[in-house]
């Protein structure tokens, strides 16, 4: 079941979206474990809205719901997340923001970004996003981010497609523990090199120009994501 249960014992499904996770659960038992520790999240963790979501690997704890994990409310809420203590102890280091887990399959699955673990194996958590695509007529979107992987692909590098519930998005590379620590931003030269050569993250096609907190500005970088 997707999410908690409703006051007539129905599942209560909740629509894809970014969520914050709080907890991830892998293997067979995954949905059993995160229903066990639930209830420990929910009272001494201090998140009362927790809810279980099965992922195509697994499972997550998590909170939220939001259309891009960019948005400014869905980074101040991993940032409350993040900040959260307990006896003076930060209680969730390793949250994240986890992409929608239900996606469309597109033209060509096997280039479908929630195939890549499949393909490339469990150990792979990253990838970078590149590009996204947005329109009003949501089937050209999804056409264009899936043209730009094919043209990424042409030229020798691993992308991937992810169709949101509003977007589209391109991702290239996979990448492991071994590739990008977390907490010290440490990052492999595979991963360096991959970065200078797509240095602009775009939108619609374009480069996006960004205004930092001192007034300067610079063209938006890629964006190191999740893989679901």
């Amino acid at each position: 079941m997707f999410g908690d249960v409703n006051r007539a014992g129905q599942p209560q499904v909740r629509p894809p979206a970014w969520r914050v996770a709080l907890a991830v659960f892998s293997g067979p038992d995954a949905v059993a474990q995160a229903n066990i520790a639930l209830p420990i999240i929910q009272g001494e963790g201090g998140m009362p809205e927790a809810f279980v979501e099965p992922r195509r690997s697994g499972a997550i704890i998590a909170i939220g719901a939001f259309d891009e994990p960019d948005s400014r409310q869905a980074q101040r809420e991993l940032d409350r997340v993040k900040a959260m203590r307990r006896n003076g102890q930060v209680m969730y280091p390793r949250a994240f923001l986890a992409p929608p887990q239900s996606g469309v399959a597109g033209a060509i699955p096997e280039w479908n970004l929630a195939n890549a673990r499949e393909q490339h194996g469990q150990s792979v958590k990253y990838t970078l996003q590149v590009a996204v695509y947005e329109s009003n007529r949501r089937a050209e979107a999804m056409r264009l981010a899936e043209e730009a992987a094919s043209t990424y692909r042409r030229d020798g590098e691993l992308a991937f497609y992810y169709h949101g519930p509003n977007r589209s998005m391109v991702t290239i590379g996979v990448f492991n523990d071994r590739d990008f620590d977390p907490a010290s931003s440490r990052m492999s030269t595979e991963l360096q090199q991959l970065m200078t050569r797509h240095p602009a993250h775009l939108y619609n096609g374009m480069g996006v120009t960004e205004t930092l907190s001192d007034g300067s500005t610079r063209t938006q970088p890629p964006q190191l994501v999740r893989i679901p």
